[in-house]
């Protein structure tokens, strides 16, 4: 039964992490840039004019939350103890959540993705 909680929980976390992951290929229509778009929608209120900004600091969140807790979800399952993630693995998600954010960076200043005030 042990091992079975362990499994589930370990699934679990990777399920949700693959969601929020770049590694996924259509959660960044459906997830991320919507969970980015309305966190900064929301901190754009409390610091006028940083609305960009924020978007690309939520949408690095969400890529990088999301392999993380990818990581720590195989982690759990296969291994025998609660091993901790590594420095490299921080640095690794972080360069993948830049090159994806430059991508969206891209799309809106080529007007493919619009900013809420240009609707």
């Amino acid at each position: 039964m042990k091992h079975l909680k362990k499994y589930f929980k370990g699934g679990l976390i990777t399920a949700v992490g693959y969601v929020l992951s770049p590694l996924s290929f259509w959660n960044d229509m459906l997830v991320n840039i919507p969970l980015a778009y309305g966190f900064a929608y929301l901190f754009s209120f409390l610091i006028k004019g940083v609305f960009l900004e924020s978007m690309i600091i939520f949408y690095w969140i969400t890529n990088i939350v999301g392999m993380l807790m990818m990581h720590y979800g195989v982690k759990k399952i296969v291994s025998k103890n609660n091993s901790k993630l590594t420095k490299k693995d921080l640095i690794i998600n972080i360069i993948i959540s830049i090159a994806y954010t430059l991508l969206i960076v891209l799309l809106i200043k080529l007007n493919i993705l619009k900013l809420p005030f240009n609707y």
